[in-house]
């Protein structure tokens, strides 16, 4: 083979490496701000959909890993997510599950902290208490947010980023990744409007009703629908409803 077949050849193979490496690079639609990058959705918002938006809107591609932070009652989920991001060849997923008074290893706060993309599986409420309590996890948490990466809450485990969250008629703290945002079931949220408006004024926070399929993704500033499932946004002074994808909505209250 001559010199200038092989340079050739060699030309086009780096051109399709490098196509190979790009084409599945996106930008994220929001940036992280120093303050973190979150992202909730429904409790029946498809999984594909979820893993793919948590993928599009970091830096999976270029670097890092995924961590899937759960319960053991909620391995079963945990299983079905990391299979989504294997289908998307995002082969780095670790699973970490929480029980009663465990104590967490130095290794698994280095890779919380440096992971990539973390994702809070569908959980009760009654399991919040094993995450909030636990400060050594929600500095962890904290780190990650401020080193860029994007922190996932999947059904009413969406409630876990925020400042509080609701629970039989009361306030409660959640992990407080998020200042001034209380993400729930927008059910939840309707049916208790008196409480929500007074806590909303009370608190200076912004309650964020979820549909079933509702997917949002927010920084400390800002937030942008990434479907048309519908979002409604309960601010000190008045009530926002979201309906369309690519709505962007500040977050000021």
């Amino acid at each position: 083979m001559t010199l200038k077949k092989t340079t050739f050849l060699l030309g086009i193979v780096f051109t399709l490496l490098l196509l190979s490496c790009t084409s599945n690079n996106h930008k994220p639609l929001l940036s992280n701000n120093g303050n973190g990058l979150f992202l909730v959705s429904g409790a029946k918002n498809p999984l594909d959909e979820i893993v793919t938006a948590s993928i599009n809107n970091s830096n999976i591609r270029l670097e890092g890993y995924v961590v899937i932070l759960g319960v053991p009652a909620a391995a079963k989920q945990e299983t079905n997510i990391k299979k989504r991001f294997y289908k998307h060849e995002i082969m780095a997923v670790h699973i970490l599950n929480f029980k009663n008074n465990q104590i967490l290893k130095n290794t698994d706060v280095l890779t919380i902290e440096n992971a990539e993309i973390i994702v809070l599986p569908d959980m009760k409420k009654s399991s919040f208490p094993l995450f909030v309590t636990n400060e050594v996890l929600k500095k962890a948490l904290q780190q990650a947010a401020k080193k860029g990466a994007l922190i996932s809450g999947i059904g009413q485990s969406s409630a876990l980023i925020g400042k509080y969250y609701f629970q039989n008629k009361k306030i409660k703290p959640a992990l407080q990744l998020h200042k001034n945002l209380m993400p729930d079931k927008l059910s939840l949220l309707n049916n208790n409007k008196s409480f929500i408006q007074n806590t909303a004024e009370k608190q200076g926070v912004v309650f964020v009703g979820l549909k079933a399929k509702s997917l949002l993704l927010f920084n400390s500033t800002k937030a942008v629908a990434l479907n048309n499932a519908g979002i409604t946004l309960f601010y000190p002074d008045k009530k926002l409803k979201i309906t369309t994808s690519g709505t962007v909505v500040s977050l000021k209250k």
